[in-house]
């Protein structure tokens, strides 16, 4: 959650603040209220919070003082200014301070609201704020549209062919083109769900090739002072095309046999949606002959092997209290009932039915 105060001499005003804002929907915790500046600052020393909304003509110490002594300690807070006056004064030095927003008062809840999706959009450039408290700003139809094709990328990041990236993320692209908050904001929402994937996907990358982590850790930088969609595809292609080269070259130069190379990935990638098919893309040979060489070294064909992975992996979860759903989803099977039959092909019994 993001903090907040709120600083106004009077209670009713605070009150109206209280209730107008929609501080649930957009994960904001007001975390304390002050009477003037002098309290407002020993609010901000206790609580660093993200945002400040203040009013300008309060006793002991005004909003002007209050404004410069928040800028001379260089607190980073987003600030909201709400006053009963159009004042020169006072609004000189909200634009000093760099204020998001100058809000007269009668308090508008619409106008409120506004100013605190502007402080978001900015503390998203700057900060490591929540993706939850993103979400709010937009369309649930666009968060899912982010899911589902940031989701379509792993069997591509796990694989070895690079030429699969660009059309990919050219897709992604014309969906984005027309949406109208922030791009920024947009750009930060997409890389915070794209970060899990390439972790799980490219993990190899991620620990032995120096060239990935550092195109890795400058895109995080670049994303926190903001990019433009299109400057941001441009750095993940590359990001993502670096990755799978790398892992080109090793599987290319390694001097361990594929079935022994298969086996490792099988092990570290079992939980996911992979097939025959994708071992034998990854490693450049076809599903016959990896199926052949695997069961010569192993014992058992590579199919085979993944089963016996997942069917392992579910008994130990079962035997913790995982519900069958839970089961399901964490080893790669889309539908449960699916997996109830997988389940009791091989064990001979349902998950309900074993160890009982």
């Amino acid at each position: 959650m993001l903090k907040a105060i709120i600083v106004d001499d009077e209670k009713w005003a605070r009150s109206i603040i209280r209730t107008f804002g929609q501080w649930d929907k957009l994960g904001i915790d007001i975390v304390g209220e002050a009477e003037d500046g002098l309290e407002g600052l020993n609010l901000i020393e206790k609580w660093a919070p993200d945002i400040v909304i203040t009013d300008m003509e309060m006793s002991n110490m005004d909003g002007i003082v209050f404004l410069k002594s928040i800028k001379e300690k260089s607190i980073d807070s987003k600030i909201i200014v709400i006053s009963g006056h159009d004042n020169f004064a006072y609004m000189k030095q909200a634009i000093h301070s760099q204020a998001v927003e100058y809000i007269l008062k009668p308090i508008d809840a619409e106008e409120l609201n506004q100013a605190l999706e502007k402080c978001i959009k900015e503390l998203a450039l700057t900060k490591n704020i929540s993706t939850l408290a993103l979400h709010d700003l937009f369309d649930q139809e666009v968060i899912e549209e982010i899911i589902d094709v940031t989701k379509s990328f792993r069997s591509i990041l796990r694989g070895t062919d690079s030429l699969k990236v660009m059309p990919l993320l050219s897709k992604l692209k014309k969906k984005f083109r027309n949406i109208h908050q922030d791009q920024g904001v947009l750009v930060r929402l997409i890389h915070d769900y794209f970060v899990p994937i390439i972790r799980d996907e490219m993990m190899d990358a991620i620990k032995n090739s120096t060239m990935f982590q550092t195109f890795f850790e400058q895109l995080r930088v670049d994303v926190t002072r903001g990019l433009i969609l299109e400057e941001y595809f441009q750095k993940i292609e590359k990001l993502m095309v670096t990755g799978i080269d790398y892992r080109c070259n090793q599987i290319r130069t390694s001097e361990k046999p594929v079935a022994e190379l298969a086996k490792e990935y099988v092990d570290s990638a079992y939980k996911e949606d992979i097939s025959l098919s994708d071992v034998a893309e990854r490693f450049f040979i076809s599903k016959e002959y990896l199926s052949s060489t695997f069961k010569s070294h192993f014992g058992m064909t590579l199919g085979n092997y993944i089963l016996k992975k997942k069917m392992e992996e579910a008994a130990y979860l079962l035997s913790l209290g995982a519900s069958h759903k839970d089961i399901s989803d964490q080893l790669g099977y889309n539908d449960v009932t699916y997996f109830y039959k997988v389940f009791k092909r091989y064990y001979g019994c349902t998950p309900g039915e074993y160890g009982n």
